[in-house]
């Protein structure tokens, strides 16, 4: 997971909801305002939240699950639970209250309905990509026509620009604007389409396909690879995803070799479509994708 920083107010000590929390429970509400990604996002999976919270910690599974319910209940929840294709993912409720970012990247999760995301960050030959940014974000709508006017002139720009990129979509570090990573905006904005809001435009690349140059995947490939490392537990990342191996391309799909049929398994059910909607952004047209174990194919043709 990459490096963030986050604005955590002083006003959360006197915070009677807050103060209604026990020291654990704050610690992991603080732990879910580092870890969320630029628009406030997280994976709602359980293990994944304690890997990512409490690496070093044994806490009980349990106990975070109690904790989620905590936090997404009652008038004024901090968490917003919800699903998409059969997986479930937190949006921190009064994101855009509190965080007071000069740079935000896009997500790489499914935005929950009625949500408007803010993004300012660099794109395509280092460009300032702006989509929302006069919008006060979350679940809001936009306040004025000018905000609407500004926006709109600001979409149309990113629309032309947002083709892929080795610009820096992943949010800001240093607030210098350059983000902490390599990677393309349509390949983080084209996974969350159904879940944007309904005056949110998805951003896709109108590029015609075809087939893709070795250099050309070797290069997309690493630079999904990355993507997909700072949403994924460690442990994931380095037994399934980091041994993958090309397997060259043809027509538009785009073979990955794992060691064995237990890693082909893993990474049909539970990484494939993310990894697909990556590439495909990054090579700005649809990338297929098909997983095959070592023992399934000649080494020829290992790209």
């Amino acid at each position: 997971m990459s490096e963030t920083n986050r604005t955590i107010t002083s006003a959360i000590r006197s915070s009677e909801s807050f103060s209604s929390l026990n020291y654990q429970q704050r610690d992991f509400w603080h732990g879910l305002i580092a870890v969320a990604d630029d628009q406030g996002r997280l994976r709602g999976h359980p293990q994944w939240l304690k890997s990512a919270i409490w690496p070093y910690d044994d806490v009980p599974i349990e106990t975070v699950n109690e904790y989620l319910n905590i936090f997404s209940s009652g008038e004024d929840p901090f968490i917003h639970i919800y699903e998409v294709k059969g997986k479930k993912y937190i949006q921190i409720v009064n994101w855009w209250k509190y965080q007071r970012m000069t740079w935000a990247g896009p997500s790489a999760l499914p935005a929950p309905n009625g949500w408007t995301d803010r993004m300012h960050y660099h794109g395509k030959g280092n460009a300032i990509i702006t989509l929302n940014w006069n919008h006060p974000g979350g679940f809001t709508k936009p306040t004025s026509k000018l905000d609407s006017e500004l926006d709109s002139r600001q979409d149309s720009k990113a629309d032309s620009e947002l083709a892929c990129s080795d610009g820096d979509v992943n949010g800001d570090v240093n607030d210098d604007g350059d983000g902490n990573g390599s990677a393309c905006a349509d390949a983080l904005l084209v996974p969350s389409k159904e879940g944007l809001a309904e005056d949110q435009p998805a951003v896709i690349s109108k590029k015609s396909p075809g087939l893709l140059s070795q250099q050309r995947q070797r290069k997309i490939f690493q630079e999904a690879l990355g993507q997909m490392q700072q949403n994924m537990p460690k442990a994931d990342f380095d037994t399934w995803m980091r041994p993958l191996k090309l397997g060259g391309m043809v027509g538009n799909t785009l073979r990955v070799i794992t060691v064995n049929s237990y890693g082909r398994d893993w990474i049909k059910s539970r990484a494939s479509p993310t990894l697909e909607r990556i590439l495909s952004g990054l090579a700005g047209t649809d990338v297929k994708l098909a997983v095959l174990a070592e023992m399934e194919v000649p080494d020829q043709v290992m790209v």
